[in-house]
């Protein structure tokens, strides 16, 4: 008899509760208009839109501020937007002897097209870098003491790369153009003398650094 009435009581009780949840989910729900509930996104504010970077050469410091950046997407038709150079005002290396010094500019649309900046203490005297370095390569006249430029198609997941290096009196160079892959070779061929304007440029401003 008293198991009877405690199952009745407690099916009574599971009842009472099942009609008291239905109630509370049918019941209009007043909303907080002070604070919105987490994930409420009619109150999420608009994203702002970016501001444009600004490419400063003199901040990415290396070998940067030789870049002629206006002479650079003249050439190209690409808008550069960041450069990174080495090395930088308080870096350890930066008030001792170092091997080399670089910079590299990129745009906002991906990898690639790319600028690579490269210089070192020359070791070859001149002849044996013309023999052994230029050999058959397209000498570049004007440009140093001696250099040469070069149009590479190597397969390494970019597009055709312009190659120039040279040498002057006491420091040897390399600028690299590499276009993004698909870009048609003779695209790049037609930019050598754009080129060589800019690393001409950029020897003589490398002189006047000293």
């Amino acid at each position: 008899m008293l198991n009877t009435m405690r199952a009745k009581g407690v099916r009574g009780l599971a009842a009472i509760a099942a009609v008291a949840l239905v109630g509370a989910c049918s019941a209009p729900q007043e909303k907080d208009d002070e604070e919105p509930l987490p994930g409420d996104l009619t109150e999420v504010e608009p994203e702002e839109e970016r501001a444009p970077v600004e490419l400063d050469l003199e901040a990415a410091e290396g070998l940067c501020p030789l870049i002629d950046s206006d002479a650079l997407i003249d050439a190209t038709g690409h808008d550069f937007k960041y450069a990174d150079g080495f090395p930088k005002e308080g870096d350890e290396e930066f008030d001792e002897e170092y091997d080399s010094s670089s910079c590299v500019l990129k745009t906002a649309e991906g990898s690639f097209p790319d600028l690579t900046l490269a210089n070192g203490k020359k070791e070859l005297d001149d002849e044996t870098y013309v023999d052994k370095v230029v050999g058959d390569k397209a000498l570049v006249e004007g440009l140093g003491v001696a250099g040469y430029s070069a149009v590479l198609t190597e397969d390494t997941g970019a597009g055709p790369a312009l190659l120039l290096n040279w040498i002057n009196e006491d420091s040897w160079f390399e600028l690299r153009y590499t276009e993004a892959d698909g870009v048609d070779e003779g695209q790049v061929e037609d930019l050598v003398d754009a080129f060589v304007d800019l690393a001409k440029g950029i020897d003589a401003a490398h002189a006047e650094s000293k």
